[in-house]
């Protein structure tokens, strides 16, 4: 098994645990009580997307050598674990108590939200780009052998 199967096999393994961490702890009523870990426990739906488009071409393009820019995928939830981070050891700068605090939540919580959005719409839509520019490659290459094995 070569180590890009590995990896995105372990990649694949995470997100999922992560998920249903999240999942299963809202279930049983467990939530722990620290703001900061159910936080971290929302980072993977920031990264879901980008792991499903890469996977993608990745499996359409095999050959595809992973480049440093490539991280660039994962800005978004980088800069969620930052702020999360942010307002936990600066807890000052986002208290409700102040008219100050309520509004800078509620434009983050806005910008997050549209953003969020926008990011599952264009990985969705540069996913299925993808399959269907491959699918157009593979059928015309199906049918290129269909023809040189019927004249031979």
């Amino acid at each position: 098994m070569s180590i890009k199967k590995a990896i995105n096999g372990w990649v694949f393994f995470a997100h999922h645990f992560f998920i249903l961490l999240e999942q299963t702890l809202t279930l049983l009523k467990l939530e722990v009580e620290s703001e900061l870990v159910v936080e971290l426990l929302n980072l993977p739906a920031f990264v879901v997307a980008p792991v499903f488009y890469l996977s993608i071409v990745y499996f359409v393009y095999p050959n595809k050598v992973w480049k440093v820019k490539d991280f660039l995928h994962f800005s978004f939830g980088i800069f969620y674990l930052m702020l999360v981070l942010l307002k936990f050891f600066v807890p000052d700068l986002m208290k409700k108590s102040n008219a100050v605090g309520d509004s800078i939540q509620a434009v983050l919580s806005l910008l997050f939200l549209g953003l969020f959005s926008i990011q599952l719409l264009s990985y969705a839509f540069y996913s299925y780009k993808t399959v269907a520019e491959h699918q157009k490659t593979f059928n015309f290459s199906v049918q290129i052998r269909k023809i040189l094995t019927s004249n031979g």
